[in-house]
């Protein structure tokens, strides 16, 4: 902090003095509100994610939002079939959602983890791994996951974010085997 006189002079009286922050001050103050908001939104990681993570209100968030989810997955996944699908298709800020995720397992899946990321403009915000089968109950899921054809959908409200949010989220098995991964992105 700088101490400056209503003439912008150094002063040792304290009569008229203000408190102005520096630039560097000002930087971290904006990236521990944009953190915050990503964090106080991840309380459930499932939830984080398909929530769209709330951010600042932004007055034009709505006529250039673009939004999509889909499949992340490689073709060594054990999950084939992977279909991400959201309802409505671009819900607007303070809609309610469905996040659909449809996949086939060639086996049963009893366990495993869940690494989730996220980045706000390009910047990482969120960085977690959580037990899969925790995670899936969280969002009225349930483990053991079937061998076969499997549904999982999680609901949500629609949020307005200035600038893009790109989110992933990698399941794994007990053994570490990649079972799929799903993403989402909203960018206005």
């Amino acid at each position: 902090l700088t101490l400056l006189s209503k003439a912008s002079q150094p002063v040792c009286a304290p009569q008229h003095l203000y408190l102005i922050p520096s630039p560097s001050i000002m930087r971290v103050f904006a990236a521990i509100l944009a953190l915050a908001s990503m964090v106080i939104a991840a309380a459930n990681p499932i939830a984080a994610i398909a929530n769209n993570v709330q951010g600042a209100p932004a007055g034009n968030a709505l006529r250039s939002r673009r939004l999509t989810a889909s499949s992340c997955g490689k073709s060594g996944d054990l999950a084939t079939n992977v279909q991400v699908v959201m309802t409505p298709a671009a819900p607007k800020a303070g809609e309610d959602y469905t996040l659909t995720l449809d996949f086939d397992l060639p086996a049963a899946v009893a366990g495993g983890s869940v690494k989730y990321t996220a980045s706000l403009n390009g910047l990482p915000v969120y960085n977690d791994t959580a037990d899969l089968c925790t995670d899936l109950s969280n969002s009225g899921n349930s483990c053991p996951l079937a061998a076969g054809h499997n549904t999982i959908t999680s609901t949500g409200k629609m949020y307005d974010v200035s600038g893009t949010i790109k989110s992933k989220a990698k399941w794994t098995d007990t053994s570490g085997a990649a079972l799929l991964c799903w993403g989402f992105e909203q960018s206005n």
